[in-house]
């Protein structure tokens, strides 16, 4: 009888550990889509106003980069490789193109993040701040 039961709960366990780690995975994954497009547009965000206060724009391509454009096109998101030089291979990025009419004349961003260092800023974020009582 006792056999029986702990196969039962052996059994269980496992169909719940499996459920919970796969449920778990998708949630995560949400989580870094989301802050890596927060991330993409609080950026873009701060090339808008730049541009709007007669501002100079800047531009560090390939991770942000803004030109003066005739027509405005779709916003997009999507994923992408960019060369990193200094560690001499491709990285993956998450990339936002969207277009502004600021003043009158359309502009385009492109702005990137690297897709693991959003992980990183979660993890800070949930962080307690050190020193607070």
């Amino acid at each position: 009888m006792i056999q029986k039961a702990s196969k039962s709960f052996l059994f269980t366990s496992f169909l719940l550990l499996l459920v919970s780690t796969v449920i778990l995975y998708f949630y995560t994954k949400a989580l870094l889509r989301e802050e890596m497009e927060d991330s993409l547009h609080s950026i873009s965000f701060t090339i808008e106003n730049m541009i709007s206060e007669q501002q100079t724009p800047y531009s560090l391509p390939p991770l942000v980069e803004v030109k003066k454009v005739p027509n405005p096109g779709l916003q997009t998101i999507k994923d992408t490789l960019i060369y990193d030089p200094s560690q001499e291979d491709m990285e993956l990025y998450k990339e936002l193109t969207t277009y502004k009419k600021i003043n009158g004349r359309y502009f385009i961003g492109n702005s990137a993040v690297l897709c693991y260092l959003t992980i990183s800023c979660i993890y800070f974020s949930v962080l307690p701040e050190q020193g607070k009582k």
